[in-house]
């Protein structure tokens, strides 16, 4: 499956599950004023996989399909490849501001490192070994005046 729309974020939102919030059933998330806000902000970021000023930067072709996937998927071998994800990653976190720590290619990119972490077994047939441990950049909140700003970096 390559990258989804917003819209398909959205409907499948919409599958029957049951969350309770403060003792209430609710049964659209989509629909919960609460959660709209974040819910546009994750729809929007799916959105501008397919954005042709954004897509080469949140997305590359899947291996095996060739469909635009989000580079979270990456399993880098160089350090390019480790820099396109990183890229990724930076435009992710400058499109929220900041404020979406935990955005849903954070589990993508857990599960596709897990096979290369030090110290775990490789299954993958080629036997990369784990990639050199690199300090990521970061979000990082910095007052200006009135304002609050974000910027990447130590």
């Amino acid at each position: 499956m390559g990258a989804r729309t917003g819209q398909e974020y959205m409907e499948g939102l919409r599958d029957g599950r049951s969350l309770y919030v403060n003792g209430e059933l609710v049964r659209d998330v989509t629909k919960y004023p609460p959660f709209q806000g974040v819910i546009r902000t994750l729809a929007d970021l799916y959105d501008r996989q397919h954005d042709p000023a954004y897509q080469s930067l949140l997305t590359y072709p899947s291996p095996t399909s060739g469909a635009p996937v989000s580079t979270s998927f990456i399993l880098a071998k160089t350090w390019g490849e480790m820099e396109q994800r990183v890229r990724g990653e930076r435009t992710r976190c400058e499109l929220t501001y900041g404020l979406m720590g935990r955005l849903p290619d954070f589990m993508n990119a857990f599960v596709t490192d897990q096979p290369r972490l030090p110290g775990r077994p490789s299954d993958r047939a080629d036997g990369n070994a784990p990639l050199p441990r690199i300090a990521w950049r970061t979000c990082r909140f910095r007052r200006v005046g009135r304002r609050a700003a974000y910027r990447l970096g130590p």
